[in-house]
């Protein structure tokens, strides 16, 4: 009788250690396809035979390469794939019995306002699903944009830039930025220097800054392949 037990018992440690340490960092796993195996050609990292799904996370997140990973439940295959799709409807998902794919769940951390200047906002940002989660990345940047002023005048004060993936929102550019040359991290942490609110990237390489959002205009934005960020505040 003890066996069973201490193993469920293993199983929740090794989960726990799972969450507190993968990268440093309060790390989780989404299972974001029953049924679903990733396939993509030049994707897979590597194939492991192991014990458990948790195992399987632990190695995915400890293999820089490593962004998500695909767990056969009968056969406890675990294979180890540096790309994760952030469309639904992705062909490489594709459907198949006993096969899960997991995802990071980036955690969201909640950074002092007094980090940035005086008159600007602080904004913390969601990270791309399907990019490795960096903890060395600075998770906010700063903007001064007469919309956030307007929101903590109001008393909305908790402002963050959201994600929608799928989406575009189109132009609403700002001047001077250089649009569709800097990857999304460094172009967010420009976003005091040109005032925005809001971002869009043709993928995680390639991104515009925006100084206003759909929100901020009530204006629906559009269904496209772009990534979209956007000023929220509660």
């Amino acid at each position: 009788m003890w066996l069973p037990t201490f193993m469920a018992f293993l199983a929740i440690v090794l989960m726990v250690l799972l969450i507190q340490t993968t990268n440093g960092d309060q790390v989780s796993w989404n299972r974001t396809g029953l049924n679903v195996r990733l396939v993509k050609s030049g994707q897979l990292v590597q194939t492991n035979s192991v014990t458990s799904v948790v195992i399987c996370a632990v190695i995915c997140g400890q293999n820089s390469n490593c962004v998500s990973f695909n767990y056969h439940s009968g056969d406890r295959v675990c294979e180890l794939m540096n790309f994760e799709p952030f469309m639904s409807n992705d062909p490489s998902l594709v459907p198949m019995q006993n096969w899960n794919h997991f995802s990071y769940i980036i955690p969201v951390k909640t950074p002092d306002p007094g980090l940035c200047p005086t008159g600007s906002f602080v904004l913390p940002f969601d990270m791309p699903v399907y990019l490795k989660y960096d903890p060395t990345l600075s998770p906010f940047t700063c903007s001064n944009n007469s919309w956030l002023a307007n929101q903590h005048s109001l008393g909305k004060t908790n402002c963050h830039l959201a994600l929608m993936y799928n989406t575009e929102y189109a132009g609403y550019d700002c001047s001077g930025f250089p649009g569709g040359s800097l990857n999304y991290s460094t172009s967010l942490h420009q976003c005091l220097q040109y005032s925005c609110i809001g971002m869009v990237c043709r993928n995680p390489s390639s991104c515009w800054l925006k100084y206003a959002t759909h929100i901020s205009n009530n204006k629906a934005p559009s269904s496209s392949t772009f990534l979209y960020w956007y000023a929220v505040c509660q």
